[in-house]
């Protein structure tokens, strides 16, 4: 698999369980960041938009 590392010859299920993890979530967090980010600014084009309808109906 390209997203995990090779499991050492004397580790643990345990340790490449944990080791693993912690990979996957430094990229999941980075992720989930974007993901946020962007849904901030679809909301505040939304908002903008609605803004842009109401003030041209008066």
């Amino acid at each position: 698999n390209l997203w995990l590392p090779e499991p050492e010859p004397e580790e643990t299920a345990t340790n490449y369980r944990s080791k693993s993890i912690a990979l996957l979530q430094t990229g999941s967090d980075a992720i989930n960041r974007l993901l946020a980010e962007r849904q901030r600014a679809v909301t505040q084009q939304e908002l903008e938009r609605e803004k842009a309808i109401l003030a041209q109906k008066y």
